[in-house]
């Protein structure tokens, strides 16, 4: 078991996926921030959270291109042949997606944010912007794995 978490680990580390999904959802937010579709900080926090498809969208795509590349390459008859049980195989899959999509969504959301407060600024200041920043990602965390 700790062998296939082990390789899961390191299989994630050196995937390049998720980094480029990352990079394609920054660049995005952040020409609607350069563009001056936002009048502040708080405004791209409210409108980042009001737009729930985007972050469902890349952990679909980001679970679709891990696990079709894992068939693809054999990783998965590797596993089974080596002797580990096919519920632990994906037990360590699911949960290997799921700590994926919390770094995907999290760093998503800090980072347009952060490039948000940095541009426009904030209209109550710093503490109370990652005060509603932290708030949020604790209660829409859990709605995006439920999902």
């Amino acid at each position: 078991m700790t062998k296939l978490v082990r390789a899961e680990i390191y299989k994630f580390c050196n995937s390049i996926s998720l980094w480029l999904i990352l990079f394609v959802l920054t660049t995005f937010a952040s020409i609607s921030i350069f563009t001056g579709v936002y009048s502040s900080a708080e405004n791209v926090l409210f409108n980042m959270s009001r737009d729930i498809m985007v972050p469902i969208l890349a952990c679909a795509v980001y679970g679709g291109l891990t696990l079709c590349n894992d068939f693809s390459d054999g990783t998965i008859m590797h596993y089974i042949v080596s002797g580990f049980k096919r519920s632990r195989v994906i037990l360590i899959k699911y949960v290997c997606y799921l700590l994926s999509c919390i770094i995907l969504i999290t760093a998503y959301y800090w980072i347009v944010n952060s490039l948000g407060f940095f541009m426009l600024g904030t209209e109550f200041g710093l503490a109370k912007f990652v005060d509603d920043l932290c708030k949020y990602l604790r209660n829409s965390l859990m709605f995006y794995l439920c999902i």
